[in-house]
């Protein structure tokens, strides 16, 4: 028993010892492995340079991301952020020139959906499939949830990033700022340059005065034209007040809200229009009267053929009305009738009374002969107040044209004096018509964005941090981790075979 330990105690020091000799070997082949590894890697790493990533995470927060649009309804496209109006205006303002060319800063930008819920969300619905018992119509249910619940997420969800082979001269700080200043710019952009914030609504701006025209035009014409852009500022104001807060809003230039607004707007006509033109069409003031004259002639012309194409519009829709009513009262008496007598093969209908009959039909297309009656009455209505505009405004400009043909002569004097008013107090006007169509967009404008978002609720930051990354680099964690392997199987593999050798050796020595 004492030998059998004694021999075991042997065999063990012997292993041990063998296990020593290889040191030569394991060492060598180390570092042979060392050597052909990292000249590998840096040969790889000359033909393939290192390529630099920064990554920023957003989440856009404007109105309407959900379904890829703007606040204002227009599309809304990742690239949009990358797009190289806004890079070329970051590069200009960076100094990242100096580092940097345009058209490799320009391409060193992509973006792309970001989710960071997505892994909840599988984890969610695989419980939930996981549960068993679920027919194939409720697994399909669970799959479209699935993939709008991912679709959803991905949407809001923007990672920005910044690559390139050259970017490792760059200073960070500045990496950083870059990436920082394009998701500015993009929100800037998009909002002050392109309007994505604004109410998709029409608004006039003050360009639509034009006071060389104005000037250059006879009287009457001139003051046509006064009425007709003070009445695309009032549309401006109604348009304004059908805005959300529209009849609070404050404009911060002159101070004036809606209401006030649309005082100036009354003012105007009422104290400063009028008593001009007036007195024109009174006393028939013109620069050329003959001109003048044809004008408005041709506009009764045109205002005609208005009136007459409404009258027919009209008496079509009477008689569409007309029609239906006949039709389906004739309907409703026989679909009565041929249900009171069973029908062409109804001897399993029970019969009832013609009265109890009715109502059922009755009952039955309420519904919808109600609706569209309303409609054809609704239109009918529409265009008789058309017909009373265009009524109207016949009446005017026949009035104009029988005080420009009733000029009475004798008053020169007086034609004299309001003509050198009107020249006078004409540019005051326009210039107060510009100066209200510029505070009604102003406005317009602070609505649309306090409503659908400035720059700061375009988007957010999802951490805040610029995640920067190296790509083929030299001491990367991928290489230093099969380098470490790598060393493993040499020690694995050269041990036992050196002991293998070391072992034959003996044995062929003792032989």
């Amino acid at each position: 028993m004492v030998d059998e330990s004694i021999d075991k105690e042997v065999d063990l020091k012997d292993l041990l010892r063998a296990v020593f000799n290889t040191r030569v070997w394991v060492v060598s082949g180390l570092i042979i492995v060392t050597a052909l590894f990292w000249t590998s890697r840096v040969f790889l790493n000359i033909k393939d340079p290192t390529i630099f990533s920064y990554e920023s995470r957003i989440s856009l927060t404007f109105k309407g991301v959900d379904e890829g649009k703007y606040p204002n309804g227009s599309p809304f496209a990742m690239s949009d952020i990358v797009a190289p109006v806004v890079l070329n205006r970051v590069y200009d303002a960076s100094g990242v020139s100096q580092y940097l060319e345009r058209q490799a800063f320009v391409g060193a930008f992509s973006v792309k959906p970001y989710t960071p819920d997505r892994d909840f969300i599988l984890e969610k619905f695989n419980g939930l499939l996981e549960s068993g018992n679920l027919t194939t119509a409720e697994i399909n249910e669970l799959q479209e949830e699935l993939n709008s619940e991912l679709s959803k997420a991905a949407s809001d969800g923007v990672a920005l990033s910044f690559s390139g082979t050259e970017l490792d001269n760059i200073p960070r700080n500045l990496i950083d700022k870059l990436l920082y200043d394009v998701i500015a710019e993009w929100a800037r952009h998009m909002i002050e340059d392109v309007g994505v914030a604004d109410f998709d609504r029409e608004i006039y701006t003050s360009a639509v005065v034009d006071e060389k025209l104005l000037s250059s035009i006879d009287y009457l014409i001139a003051f046509e034209m006064l009425l007709d852009r003070l009445n695309l500022l009032q549309s401006n104001v109604e348009k304004i007040k059908a805005m959300p807060n529209g009849m609070v809003a404050r404009d911060g230039e002159s101070n004036l809200k809606v209401p006030d607004l649309e005082k100036a707007i009354s003012d105007i006509q009422k104290y400063q229009v009028a008593p001009l033109i007036n007195p024109i069409k009174s006393l028939g003031i013109a620069k050329d009267p003959e001109i003048v004259k044809l004008y408005f002639e041709n506009e009764l012309v045109m205002l005609a053929r208005q009136k007459l194409l409404l009258e027919g519009k009209r008496n079509n829709i009477s008689k569409a009305y007309q029609n239906y009513v006949g039709t389906e009262k004739s309907s409703n008496l026989n679909s009565a009738s041929q249900l009171a007598n069973g029908g062409n093969g109804g001897s399993m209908i029970p019969q009832f009374g013609s009265e109890f009959l009715d109502r059922i039909v009755e009952m039955t297309n309420a519904g919808a002969d109600l609706s569209y009656r309303q409609m054809l009455n609704g239109r009918e209505l529409e265009i008789s107040d058309e017909l009373s505009e265009v009524e109207s405004e016949i009446r005017r400009i026949e009035e104009i044209l029988e005080s420009i043909s009733g000029v009475d002569q004798s008053t020169q004097e007086l034609r004299r004096v309001y003509s050198e008013r009107v020249n006078e107090e004409l540019p005051v006007i326009v210039e107060q018509l510009k100066y209200y169509f510029s505070v009604s967009v102003r406005i317009y404008q602070k609505l649309s964005r306090e409503d659908l978002g400035g720059v700061g609720s375009m988007y957010r930051y999802v951490d805040g941090d610029v995640i920067g990354a190296k790509s083929r680099s030299i001491l990367s964690p991928q290489n230093i981790q099969t380098y470490v392997i790598l060393l493993f199987l040499t020690v694995v593999l050269i041990v036992p075979l050196a002991m293998i050798r070391s072992a034959l050796r003996r044995s062929d020595s003792t032989d």
